[in-house]
């Protein structure tokens, strides 16, 4: 979950502290007045005092320091917080809806147990959220190229939290975040400031070319590099993973 959690979420805090990239509001109202945050903070605060620790580690004032806030902090305060803290500061109810419909998706992704139609209505909601009329697109994008920054790796790889519970199963049966992963391969080939682009492209052959050989011939072990196991053999385990007995 640390897609949502420790990316998308933080992400809609700052826009809407006007904190993300240097972005303002452009043709839309969601910035919530200083006032406000630190209200929200303030009851943030009083109101996390009095919570046992097994539910939350302590959180402090989150509009004056949020920069130790954990996947789990940021869950807790989306998820039980956020939407009371959040009521009737925002400028014009849309963006308080759209926070609400985030909540709900948040929810759904963690239910225990989810049966097809439930996946599926994950993906038509988190569809709904991003794309829809009056949804992300139009109010943090807005079709402004200034506004491009918005559209992160992290909101395209929203959109396929549904894909990825109907082939991996349920989040909280998978640890890794799939596309980040994949990311973190790539930049093992970025060298260049200026040819960025070369790099990449150099990196996705010679991994291409390193699957292939797995493919044809009987060299998987000597191909290994490092932690690093070779594209496409999916039923190696690497180190950072453990298997358990019994699971498949």
């Amino acid at each position: 979950m640390h897609l949502l959690l420790e990316n998308v979420a933080p992400n809609l805090i700052k826009l809407w502290i006007s904190e993300f990239k240097g972005l303002d509001t452009g043709t839309e109202d969601y910035k919530l007045s200083g006032i406000a945050w630190q209200q929200i903070g303030r009851e943030m605060k009083e109101a996390t005092q009095s919570i046992p620790s097994a539910f939350v580690q302590a959180l402090g004032n989150i509009a004056e320091d949020c920069s130790l806030f954990t996947a789990e902090s940021w869950c807790f305060w989306f998820l039980h917080l956020a939407l009371i803290l959040l009521h009737g500061h925002f400028k014009k109810e849309k963006y308080y809806i759209h926070a609400c419909d985030f909540v709900c998706i948040m929810k759904l992704s963690l239910w225990f147990t989810l049966t097809t139609n439930d996946v599926d209505k994950l993906g038509a909601q988190i569809i709904s959220w991003h794309n829809d009329l009056n949804m992300f697109n139009s109010y943090y994008y807005q079709n402004c190229e200034e506004c491009l920054p918005t559209c992160t790796l992290m909101i395209h790889g929203f959109l396929h939290i549904a894909s990825n519970i109907h082939n991996c199963g349920p989040v909280w049966a998978t640890w890794t975040f799939f596309m980040e992963q994949m990311c973190e391969v790539l930049q093992m080939g970025l060298h260049s400031h200026v040819q960025p682009w070369a790099n990449l492209n150099k990196r996705l052959l010679h991994m291409t070319y390193l699957s292939q050989l797995s493919c044809h011939y009987d060299v998987e072990e000597e191909l290994l590099v490092g932690t690093q196991d070779i594209p496409g053999k999916l039923d190696t385990v690497t180190c950072g993973e453990k298997l358990y007995k019994n699971c498949e």
